[in-house]
């Protein structure tokens, strides 16, 4: 027998794991006066005489108008399939062998959105090997999962992704996303080697995405600069600066270079924002040194620093080995009424271990700001 399948139908490969499954399913007790089991004890029957019959009939079965036990289904399980995690004998480092033939979630994955399950609301992908996707299906992927109004809830179980973004890009492609579960998720990026110590950064804008780096460094890092270029930092609404430093526990030295504080440069309030925020950040008690280098025109100008804020976090018990609050600019003039403003804004701590140093940025400026980022 022979029957034509329409759009709405499973996919052949779909038609013969459940004919598998089901064959296995268990005959329901049957409590005759009670009504609500009546109708899953016909279901579960119907499914089960499946498996003694051919695919055509069970395509003809859901194809049916009769057909309701699916619009029953709001839960939807794909597991995908990965030969293992595999340890290499010489190293600790664990890798993945993938059949390309056991990656079915380019062809597993269109199912969900098939009309047949109209209330289907939760989609657990169990090790799916995203990683080894090509860029096309993934697309296709993408836009599958951006088609399903009705999904408000994933789970990804011991999934292979190459990166953060491609998780990211999965999440964000479920339009009515309410709920997420991210269970073992394994990343295939690589790690920066352990000897890398030093970082630092030029960047346009506070939301950055090159400053993951510092996280993904880790506990290597001990010298750490950040330039945030000035002119790019006009809005007016503070966003939060995309780092991560909560893992960087060996940090000595940060270093805050290029920050305009005077208002003649713009709003000093947007130039200055992050440095507070930042140094909040900092779970490493090994921190010694702290340098600014600002551009400036007059003294009053550190006034626009957030000095209460500055203190608070340096009163923190992880900045007890912090010695050194050093300031660079180009204005020798002023260099000790500066120190004498900052000392003053520091307190107690300047009254205890901290000292306050001006760096003329004409004497030797690069090679003491090279000196603390390792060079």
């Amino acid at each position: 027998m022979s029957l034509l399948v329409n759009q709405g139908s499973f996919p052949a490969e779909i038609v013969d794991v459940i004919i598998d499954s089901v064959h296995y399913f268990s005959y329901p007790a049957n409590d005759g006066n009670d009504r609500r089991t009546k109708p899953k004890d016909e279901r579960c029957l119907a499914l089960k005489s499946c498996s003694l019959v051919c695919r055509a009939a069970f395509m003809q079965l859901i194809a049916s108008p009769n057909c309701s036990f699916l619009s029953f289904i709001d839960t939807l399980v794909l597991e995908d399939g990965y030969n293992g995690n595999v340890n290499d004998s010489d190293s600790d480092t664990p890798f993945w062998r993938v059949d390309p033939e056991c990656v079915w979630l380019p062809q597993t994955l269109p199912t969900a959105t098939l009309p047949i399950f109209p209330n289907f609301r939760k989609l657990l992908i169990i090790t799916g090997a995203f990683y080894v996707v090509s860029k096309e299906d993934c697309a296709k992927i993408l836009l599958l999962l951006s088609n399903l109004p009705s999904l408000t809830h994933l789970a990804l179980i011991e999934c292979i992704f190459y990166t953060v973004d491609d998780v990211t890009r999965v999440l964000s492609s479920c339009q009515a996303l309410e709920s997420a579960r991210l269970e073992n998720i394994i990343l295939m990026q690589p790690s920066p080697p352990a000897s890398l110590s030093s970082l630092a950064f030029t960047v346009q804008n506070e939301d950055s995405d090159i400053l993951q780096i510092i996280s993904v460094a880790s506990t290597s890092l001990k010298h750490l600069s950040m330039s945030l270029t000035p002119f790019n930092m006009t809005r007016d609404v503070a966003r939060t600066v995309n780092i991560n430093l909560e893992y960087s526990t060996s940090l000595e030295y940060i270093v805050f270079q290029s920050v305009p504080i005077s208002n003649s440069y713009g709003n000093a309030a947007n130039f200055v924002r992050h440095i507070p925020e930042i140094l909040r950040q900092i779970t490493s008690s090994s921190i010694k040194e702290i340098v600014l280098t600002v551009w400036l025109t007059d003294v009053e100008d550190f006034d626009n620093l957030d000095w209460k804020s500055i203190a608070k976090v340096l009163s923190r018990e992880n900045y007890r080995n912090l010695r050194k609050f050093s300031v660079v600019f180009g204005r020798d003039d002023l260099a000790a009424e500066s120190k004498e403003r900052i000392t003053q804004n520091l307190k107690p701590l300047t009254d205890t271990n901290l000292s306050v140093e001006i760096v003329d940025y004409s004497l030797n400026h690069h090679q003491f700001v090279e000196a603390r980022l390792g060079w």
